[in-house]
């Protein structure tokens, strides 16, 4: 296989071509991707990064509750809570 690279301006372009198949370059990018899908990799991605939203909710709803709790328990006003 015979790999290239042109500019274009500010663009580059890789080309990969292997005897027998169709040129590869990053116009095809998209579709190289869709044919080879997605992998384990990507939905585990996809849960840690779901979840981290929710974390960082329970985090403040934790420390909403933590903070009416001691201004109940040592009297508190409003502003020094």
């Amino acid at each position: 296989s015979m790999v290239s690279l042109r500019r274009r301006g500010s663009q580059m372009t890789l080309e990969i071509r292997r005897p027998g198949s169709k040129m590869l370059t990053s116009h095809r990018l998209p579709e190289i991707i869709n044919e080879i899908g997605l992998g384990w990799y990507h939905i585990i991605s996809f849960i840690i990064l779901v979840c981290m939203p929710l974390a960082e909710g329970a985090g403040m709803i934790v420390m909403t509750n933590i903070t009416h709790s001691l201004k109940h328990q040592f009297h508190l006003s409003s502003w020094q809570a």
